[in-house]
Parts: C-alpha cells; structure tokens; sequence
C-alpha cells in the first residue's frame, strides 16, 4: 500500500513534464512569430544590419533540433541586436 502511495506523486510529476517537453517547438515557433509581429509594426526604428542580424537569431530559434532554452537565447539576442541597431 505504501508503495502505491509514493508511486503516485511521481506519476502525476511525469506527466507534468513530459507533456511540456513535447510543446517545446510549437512554443518557440509560436514566440518567434510574436517577436516578428511585434518588430514589424515598428522597422523603421531599426538600421538594415541590426534587422538582419535579428532575422538570422530568429532563423536560429526555428531550427527543430533547439530546446527551448537553446530557443529562447536566440530570441535574446535577437531582441539585443535590435536594441544596439536602434536608429
């Protein structure tokens, strides 16, 4: 009986995880696409160079072998490289 009550957390904390692990992708497609809605209303305030480099990060973000940590460090420094292009 006791085995079965210490067996339970651990069911419920994998499912937790795993479901999370698989969305990992679709999450970070889905804050590259929100980042490039957000820049594009406002690119005249950046120069050519500081958008491409933005772009290549979020190309970088896109590829499906990333994690979403590896994801979301692209994102930073295609939010960087805008910041330091600001016109």
């Amino acid at each position: 009986m006791l085995t079965r009550l210490l067996l339970i957390p651990v069911a419920i904390a994998l499912t937790a995880v795993i479901p999370n692990t698989a969305h990992a992708g679709d999450n970070c497609h889905e804050r590259v696409q929100d980042f490039r809605d957000w820049y594009a209303k406002d690119k005249d305030k950046y120069t050519l160079a500081s958008r491409l480099e933005a772009e290549k990060h979020l190309q970088l973000a896109q590829l499906p072998s990333l994690n979403l940590l590896q994801c979301t460090e692209h994102l930073l420094k295609a939010r960087r490289a805008l910041r330091e292009g600001k016109k």
